[in-house]
């Protein structure tokens, strides 16, 4: 018996059974297509982060207090930032970010934003899509000028369109405020957000010389903080040591600052996706242990009712080989088609949920490959024992079995 007399009795055998060897790739089925959603989802979730980075900019290190006895005298100036652009040229950009809660306020509506104190330098460090006007100069920095810039979500909260450029606001803490002129409108960084807190708990923004936002917080008015865009991502620990150093020499300090390299977090965030990913790869990974399970059992009553078959074929001439041979060819062949079957609904079942969780699922295409190799293995595996037992079957013995 040749191999593809083999593949025909087992199909044969297959579609003669069709509900109990559907059952018995079940097992395979779910096991394959958890698998491939669960590494679909990891991809893409890998995917989505690496963009949210891209999205507010790749080479970044942020500076910040180290929480360690700091006194007034610690903080930040404006005087540091010129003098770290002016002295390490690994430093491409520069801007401090002071964030501070208070209320925008149009004729339409009234509303909580975080407004943040800024240079012109920002948008270098940070992926800014402007919508609509400009962002901040040079020279509203040097002067401290009453401008803003809002977000989309913002601009339409307060003036019902996105286009707003020239009107005016009033902008400050709880108990003053000031006039403010819109010179531009981005769009939210945080928008993402929405998708998974809902569109009422994405913060809002609003852009302030930072010249201008100490004005409107005199007693509440600290720089603790520092983003730098570097030209060169492989310099930026090295660019990073030399800021903390220049600092350290200016304040006459030590072990007061601590740099953060954005990309290297994005790289522990990774590092712990891919481990979430294995984990859950491992337990989806058990329904191919139970499906392999099934098959074994199934090939165990195959083999038992097909006794006399086999006492037949080794009396007519089969030898031990061609038993083996038959029953494992129809153990691989049940669990590739459920595997077949499982890549089918893992494909679909990625591309679905990566809709519902707004992601790019990506699926290789090697997974295919992957797949019949994996179940082919899982269909050998458990099916050599029963054809094994098939194959040791005493002729004389088979044909008496009732």
């Amino acid at each position: 018996m040749n191999l593809m007399e083999c593949i025909y009795f087992a199909i044969n055998n297959i579609v003669s059974n069709k509900l109990r060897s559907f059952l018995t790739m079940l097992g395979i089925i779910i096991g394959v297509a958890s698998v491939i959603v669960i590494a679909a989802l990891g991809a893409g979730g890998k995917t989505f982060i690496l963009g949210q980075f891209d999205m507010i900019g790749a080479n970044i290190i942020q500076i910040t207090m180290a929480d360690k006895d700091i006194k007034a005298s610690d903080y930040f100036t404006l005087d540091d930032i010129k003098n770290i652009k002016e002295t390490i040229p690994d430093v491409k950009a520069i801007t401090p970010l002071v964030g501070r809660w208070g209320k925008i306020k149009s004729k339409r509506s009234n509303q909580e934003a975080l407004i943040m104190g800024i240079t012109n330098d920002y948008p270098q460090v940070y992926n800014i899509d402007i919508l609509y006007g400009r962002f901040v100069s040079a020279k509203d920095v040097l002067i401290g000028k009453n401008v803003i810039v809002i977000d989309d979500k913002t601009s339409n909260k307060l003036f019902g369109s996105l286009d707003c450029i020239g009107k005016t606001i009033k902008v400050g803490g709880k108990l003053t405020s000031t006039t403010a002129i819109v010179i531009g409108v981005v769009k939210n960084p945080n928008e993402f957000i929405a998708g998974f807190a809902g569109e009422d708990n994405v913060p809002i923004l609003a852009y302030v010389p930072i010249g201008f936002q100490r004005r409107m917080f005199p007693y509440d008015f600290m720089i603790g903080e520092m983003d730098i865009g570097v030209n060169d991502y492989s310099n930026a620990d090295f660019a990073a040591d030399n800021v903390v150093k220049l600092l350290e020499k200016t304040h006459k300090n030590k072990e007061k600052y601590k740099a953060q390299n954005l990309m290297k977090q994005l790289d522990k965030v990774n590092a712990i996706i891919d481990k979430f990913t294995i984990i859950i790869l491992a337990i989806a990974a058990i329904s191919l242990l139970v499906g392999g399970v099934g098959v074994m059992n199934i090939m165990l009553v195959s083999v038992n009712e097909r006794t006399r078959e086999i006492g037949i074929r080794k009396a007519v001439g089969a030898t031990r080989v061609n038993i083996l041979i038959q029953f494992l060819t129809e153990s691989v062949i049940i669990s590739t088609i459920g595997g077949i079957i499982g890549l089918i609904f893992g494909y679909g079942g990625g591309h679905l949920l990566s809709r519902v969780l707004s992601l790019n699922a990506q699926i290789p295409p090697q997974a295919a490959f992957i797949v019949v190799g994996l179940t082919s293995i899982v269909g050998v595996f458990f099916g050599i024992y029963p054809a094994s037992r098939a194959s040791k079957l005493d002729p004389i013995e088979a044909l008496r079995y009732e």
